[in-house]
C-alpha cells in the first residue's frame, strides 16, 4: 500500500528510492499473461 502511483494511464511508478531495483532483484523476469477479450455486458438492446 502506498508503494506505487499512476502518473497518467497506464503507467505506474515508484514512491519509494532504489524500490525499481528491488523489484529487479526479487522477480528478474516478468511472465505477462496473454490479453483475454472481454466479455460483453446483455445491456447493449
Amino acid at each position: 500500500m502506498g508503494l506505487l502511483y499512476t502518473p497518467e494511464h497506464g503507467y505506474a511508478a515508484f514512491t519509494v528510492p532504489q524500490f525499481d531495483k528491488f523489484m529487479l532483484r526479487m522477480v528478474p523476469t516478468l511472465l505477462v499473461p496473454d490479453r483475454k477479450p472481454r466479455r460483453r455486458s446483455g445491456n447493449d438492446d
